[in-house]
C-alpha cells in the first residue's frame, strides 16, 4: 500500500529526509559539476508499491511526474523514505555513464536490478528474485541492511552490503565487492550460459545488459 503521494522536490531536501544534512550534494549522487539549483528530486514519504513489471528506469516509477520537470531542471534521483516494493519490475539503469540516483530509506523488493552510472543506496534489506547486476565504475550500489538474490554479478562495478548475503551465485569480473566472490578469471566461463562469454572467457556486456533486462537468467 502506498503511504506517500509522489512529488518534485529540490534533491537536497529529498535527500535529507533519509539522511539527514548533506555536506555535499553532488558527491551523494555522482552527479559532478552539476548546479544545485538545478536539480530535482522525485520523492515519496513514506512506502510505496508498483504494479508494472519488466524493465523500467529509475524515474520511470514516477512516470507523469517526471514529465513535468522545468525544462531548465534535471532529475538526479529517486528518493522513498519507506520500503520500494515492485517484485516484478526489473529496475534498470543502464546508462553507465551517469543515472538518476535510487535511494531507499527501507527495504527494496524488485525482480531484478540492472545498474550503471547511478548511485544505488538501499538504507534496509535488499530482496530481488533472479539477479543484481552492475557495469563499470561510474556507478555503485551499497545496502545498508540483509541483500537475498538468486545471482550477484559486479563487472568493474562498486557494490558495498553491510549486512548478510545469501546469494549462491556471486560472480565477479574486476569487480569491487566487499564479499568474496563464488566466481572469477576463468570460473566466469564455468558458470555463464555460453552466449554470455567471449572466446576468452570474458563476459559480453551487451547480452548480459540484455539478458538482465529480458528477466532472463545468466547461468549455465
Amino acid at each position: 500500500m502506498n503511504s506517500g503521494i509522489p512529488v518534485m522536490v529540490p534533491a537536497r531536501a529529498a535527500l535529507s529526509a533519509v539522511f539527514g544534512p548533506i555536506d555535499d550534494l553532488n558527491e551523494a549522487l555522482g552527479a559532478h559539476a552539476m548546479k544545485e539549483e538545478e536539480m530535482l528530486a522525485l520523492f515519496v514519504e513514506g512506502d510505496w508499491s508498483c504494479t508494472g513489471a519488466g524493465p523500467m528506469h529509475m524515474e520511470e516509477l514516477f512516470a507523469e511526474l517526471v514529465a513535468q520537470a522545468p525544462a531548465d531542471k534535471i532529475v538526479c534521483a529517486v528518493v522513498i523514505t519507506g520500503n520500494l516494493d515492485a517484485p516484478a519490475a526489473i529496475l534498470v539503469d543502464r546508462d553507465t555513464d551517469w543515472a538518476p540516483a535510487l535511494i531507499v530509506g527501507g527495504k527494496l523488493v524488485a525482480h531484478s536490478l540492472c545498474l550503471g552510472g547511478g548511485a544505488t543506496q538501499i538504507v534496509g534489506d535488499l530482496a530481488v528474485h533472479a539477479t543484481v547486476y552492475g557495469k563499470y565504475n561510474h556507478g555503485s550500489l551499497e545496502v545498508g541492511g540483509d541483500t537475498r538474490a538468486d545471482t550477484i554479478f559486479s563487472c568493474d562495478f562498486d557494490m558495498t552490503f553491510h549486512g548478510e548475503v545469501a546469494c549462491p551465485h556471486v560472480i565477479s569480473a574486476l569487480g569491487h565487492m566487499n564479499i568474496p566472490a563464488h566466481f572469477s578469471g576463468a570460473a566466469i566461463g564455468r558458470i555463464l550460459a555460453p552466449r554470455f562469454v567471449d572466446d576468452d572467457g570474458d563476459p559480453i556486456d551487451e547480452r548480459i545488459l540484455d539478458a538482465v533486462n529480458d528477466g532472463l537468467s545468466l547461468l549455465r
